[in-house]
C-alpha cells in the first residue's frame, strides 16, 4: 500500500488501540516511573477506549479532518502522563497533515517529525528513557525507512523491530527502571500501539489479539455534527440486574447520540436530549443508585462583556471555597479519580463530599487519581480567555503530579497561549496551593501586572508553613507513595505521621504523634513553633470526614492571639483524601505582611 486514506487509517488506528488495551495489566505491573502506582495500563486504556467507542461513527472523507476529529476526542479522554503525551503527539500530527486527503509514507513521516518537535517543545523538562524517547526514535526510524521504501506495510514492519530495540534500551536509561529491571511502561504502551498498527497492514490482516467484550460491547450511534437537542447528559448508575440493551431501548425515543457503556456493577448512560428530567425519571426505577450526573447545555451562548486584565485557572486539587470560585469567575480543571477502575472527573461527575464518604465507608475501595486531561486544560483556557486578556494558572505541586507539566503543554493548544498564559507551580497541595489563589486575587485587585504577581508568589513559595495529619499510612502505601514496611511499622507502634511539604514540593515526614487523643492540639503546638508571632498570616484549614477539626483549630488560633489577615476553612480535596485517608487534616499558612 503506497497511500492511505481515511478508511485505511481508521483500521490502522483501531488495530493499534485494540492491541494496546489487550495488555493493560502488563503495563500496570511494570509501572515504576515516575511513581510506582501501577496505573499506566489503566490510564492508557481509559485514554483510548472512548476513542475506540466512537471511531466508527466518524464519517469524515479526508484523512486530515478524520484525524482532527479523533484528536479532539483523544485530548478530552487523556489520562496520566503517557495518555497526555500520546494525545499531544496525535494533536500535533493532525495539525501537520491539514489539507491532506490521503498520505503517502514520506508525508506520514514528515508529520511524525513535526509532531515530535512540537511534543518536545511543549514540555518544560523532557525526560529521556521514557515514552518520549520511544516516540522520537520511532519517528526517526520511520523517516529513514520512508526515504528508501514506498510501501507502508514494509516500513511499519521494519520500524516495529526498531521500536522494540528502543523500548529495551529504556531499561538502562533511568535508575528506577534499571533497579526494577523493567522497561518504561509508557514506552511499551506506544510499542504495543505501533505493533497493532503494523499488523493491520499485513496481508490477511490477522488479528494479534481478541479483545474482551468488557472493552468493546457498547451501544454506538452516529454522532450529529450540529446539536439537534439542547442537552448532553450522562449518568453513572448501579443497575438493578438490567443490561445495556435494556437501557438503550428504555431511552431510545427521547434523544440521540446514545452511548451506554460499563458492566453489571456500573453503567454510564449518555444521551443528547431536550428533557434531562424525563430521562432520569425513566431510568430511576431500574437502578440501585445514581452515582453521578453531568448535564451540559449544548446550545449555550457566550455572553459579551468587558474582559478583565487577568483571570485565574486552577486544577481541582487546589482547595478554595466554591463561592469564591463563582464570584471571581475562576475556571477549574478536573482531576480524574478512579473508583474501582471507573474514572470520574472531580466536581463534574462526582463531588468531593461523595468521594470522602465512599472512602470512609469502605477502606478497601480501590482508588487512584490521575492528572487532568490536556483537553480539559485547553477548554478551561479558552473559557478563561473569553473573560480575561491573560491567565494565571495555579496548580498543585509538580513534586507529586504531572498536572503542572500538562498545564504547560496545553498552552500550545490555544491560539496565543504562550504569550497569554502563565502557569505557576505552587509546590504545595490542597490548602497550601489555595493560599496562592487568595494572594493572587488580592494582587489582581490592586492592579498588579501578571509578571509582578508571579514574582511575588515565587518569593512566598519557599516559606509556606504546612502540616498534614494522617491517621495511618494505608492510603499512601496503596497509592505507591509510601513503602509497605513504613505502613506496617506505623501500625505496630501506633504512630500517626505528620507530614510537611518541602521546598521541592514533596511530602516529607515531620514527626509522629502517639495515641488518638487531641491530634489537632498536638499538631497546632508544632505549628506555633514555626510561626513568627510578630508577623501576619493568611491561613487555610483543611479537614476530611471530621468537620469538628476546623472548629478546634479556629479556637486554638483564637486563643493563641495570632495575627491573621484571613482564615479559610475547607473540606479537603478528594485528591488529598484519596492519598491520605478520610481522617486527614491540614493547616497551611503564608506570611501576609
Amino acid at each position: 500500500m503506497k497511500e492511505i486514506g481515511t478508511v485505511e487509517f481508521k483500521e490502522i488506528l483501531k488495530n493499534g488501540i485494540e492491541h494496546l488495551i489487550s495488555d493493560k495489566q502488563t503495563l500496570n505491573d511494570i509501572n515504576v516511573y515516575p511513581v510506582p502506582d501501577g496505573d499506566t495500563g489503566d490510564n492508557l486504556v481509559n485514554t483510548f477506549l472512548p476513542v475506540l467507542n466512537i471511531i466508527d461513527s466518524i464519517n469524515e472523507e479526508n484523512i486530515d479532518s478524520f484525524t482532527a476529529e479523533v484528536s479532539s476526542h483523544l485530548l478530552i479522554s487523556a489520562k496520566g502522563n503517557s495518555g497526555v503525551i500520546f494525545s499531544q503527539f496525535f494533536f500535533s500530527f493532525a495539525k501537520a497533515i491539514k489539507g491532506k486527503k490521503t498520505l503517502n509514507p514520506k508525508e506520514f513521516a514528515e508529520a511524525m517529525d513535526i509532531a515530535v518537535k512540537e511534543l518536545y517543545q511543549s514540555l518544560s523538562n523532557p525526560k529521556e528513557g521514557t515514552i518520549l524517547t520511544v516516540i522520537r526514535e520511532t519517528a526517526e526510524a520511520f523517516k529513514k525507512e520512508a526515504e528508501e521504501e514506498e510501501l507502508f506495510g514494509s516500513i511499519f514492519e521494519n520500524v516495529v523491530e526498531k521500536a522494540k530495540e528502543i523500548v529495551e534500551k529504556t531499561k538502562d536509561m533511568l535508575p528506577s527502571l534499571k533497579k526494577a529491571n523493567v522497561v518504561d511502561s509508557g514506552g511499551l504502551g506506544f510499542f504495543l500501539f505501533l505493533k497493532g498498527m503494523a499488523n493491520s497492514l499485513k496481508k490477511g490482516k490477522e488479528r494479534l489479539v481478541t479483545i474482551s467484550k468488557k472493552y468493546l460491547n457498547i451501544i454506538k450511534t452516529k454522532v450529529a455534527k450540529e446539536p439537534t437537542y439542547a442537552y448532553c447528559c450522562q449518568w453513572t448508575v448501579k443497575p438493578q440486574e438490567k443490561n445495556k440493551d435494556f437501557f438503550k431501548d428504555l431511552i431510545k425515543d427521547h434523544g440521540d447520540s446514545i452511548v451506554i457503556s460499563g458492566g453489571e456493577d456500573f453503567l454510564n448512560i449518555h444521551i443528547h436530549t431536550d428533557n434531562p428530567e424525563k430521562i432520569e425519571e425513566i431510568i430511576t426505577p431500574y437502578v440501585k443508585e445514581i452515582i453521578s450526573r453531568k448535564i451540559d447545555n449544548l446550545k449555550k451562548q457566550v455572553k459579551s462583556f468587558k474582559k478583565k486584565e487577568i483571570g485565574i485557572v486552577i486544577d481541582s486539587s487546589v482547595d478554595i471555597p466554591e463561592s469564591l470560585l463563582i464570584e471571581e469567575g475562576i475556571e477549574r480543571v478536573p482531576v480524574q479519580i478512579a473508583i474501582e477502575g471507573q474514572f470520574y472527573k472531580d466536581y463534574i461527575d462526582i463531588n468531593k463530599e461523595e468521594i470522602i464518604e465512599k472512602i470512609y465507608k469502605n477502606k478497601n475501595l480501590e482508588l487512584k487519581t490521575s492528572q487532568p486531561a490536556i483537553g480539559d486544560f485547553k477548554k478551561a483556557y479558552e473559557k478563561a480567555l473569553e473573560k480575561a486578556k491573560k491567565i494565571l494558572v495555579i496548580t498543585l505541586t509538580s513534586g507529586h503530579s504531572g498536572t503542572y507539566k500538562t498545564a504547560e503543554m496545553a498552552k500550545s493548544l490555544v491560539e496565543g497561549g504562550e504569550e497569554k498564559i502563565i502557569v505557576f507551580d505552587t509546590k504545595n497541595l490542597s490548602g497550601g496551593a489555595a493560599l496562592f489563589v487568595y494572594k493572587a486575587l488580592e494582587l489582581i485587585k490592586k492592579g498588579e501586572k501578571i509578571e509582578k504577581i508571579v514574582e511575588i508568589l515565587t518569593k512566598k513559595r519557599d516559606n509556606i508553613i504546612s502540616f498534614i495529619y494522617l491517621k495511618n499510612l494505608d492510603y499512601l502505601v496503596k497509592g505507591g507513595r509510601a513503602p509497605k514496611i513504613a505502613g506496617i511499622l506505623a501500625k505496630i507502634l501506633k504512630l500517626h505521621p505528620i507530614l510537611f511539604v518541602n521546598k521541592e514540593g514533596k511530602l516529607e515526614k515531620s514527626f509522629f504523634i502517639f495515641g488518638k487523643k487531641s491530634p489537632e492540639k498536638k499538631v497546632f503546638k508544632r505549628f506555633l513553633n514555626k510561626i513568627d508571632h510578630q508577623k501576619k498570616y493568611l491561613i487555610e484549614i483543611n479537614y476530611g470526614i471530621n468537620k469538628e477539626t476546623a472548629n478546634i483549630f479556629k479556637k486554638l488560633i483564637e486563643d493563641a492571639n495570632l495575627k491573621i489577615s484571613q482564615l479559610y476553612s475547607e473540606q479537603a480535596t478528594a485528591t488529598l483524601c484519596v492519598h491520605a485517608g478520610p481522617y486527614a487534616f491540614g493547616i497551611f499558612a503564608m506570611e501576609d505582611n
